[in-house]
């Protein structure tokens, strides 16, 4: 064996590596400049843990699809894609330009998709983004839907209406 063959094992006898390293002492540096963070930097690093474990652990991914009860599911069908301009994948089904599906779900038992603001103005359990609250107004009013509101919030353009079954919905156009 050669003198530097030699020389490498003793050092790896002591713990050191090739190099002359300990490496034990990695994790006290390591250690140091985790001691030497301030508390904004330490409080940054454990809010973005705790962001990570919470993604980590969703149980749920995303919305897939939005039932709206109907008592006749041909009729929804058609209304949904005439008036609101929803692809029909089946009946009963359809699709938005993006986001979830679309379900019609047959219900006799008069139920509705609404509830009461604080005063008692009925509210969507949803809105609709639209990118032509204008044509969609006009294609309400054509089709005389009930409209509650038609209005500018500042943040864009509010209609809340009613499908012909009951349901509340409303659709808003952002500001650009």
């Amino acid at each position: 064996m050669s003198q530097n063959a030699r020389m490498r094992s003793t050092e790896r006898d002591r713990g050191k590596n090739s190099e002359g390293y300990k490496p034990s002492l990695v994790p006290n540096a390591f250690k140091l400049l985790h001691f030497n963070q301030s508390k904004e930097e330490a409080n940054m690093a454990e809010q973005m843990n705790n962001v990570t474990n919470r993604m980590e652990n969703r149980l749920i991914e995303y919305v897939d699809h939005v039932q709206l009860p109907v008592n006749d599911i041909e009729k929804g069908t058609e209304w949904y894609s005439k008036v609101l301009g929803l692809e029909v994948m089946a009946p009963g089904w359809l699709k938005f330009n993006q986001g979830p599906l679309l379900m019609l779900h047959h219900s006799s038992k008069n139920t509705k998709v609404s509830w009461l603001s604080e005063d008692d103005f009925p509210m969507p359990a949803f809105m609709f983004l639209t990118k032509n609250i204008e044509a969609l107004h006009a294609a309400l009013t054509e089709d005389n839907s009930m409209i509650r509101m038609y209005q500018d919030e500042g943040f864009g353009w509010v209609i809340k209406f009613v499908d012909p079954f009951g349901n509340e919905l409303g659709a808003y156009e952002p500001k650009e």
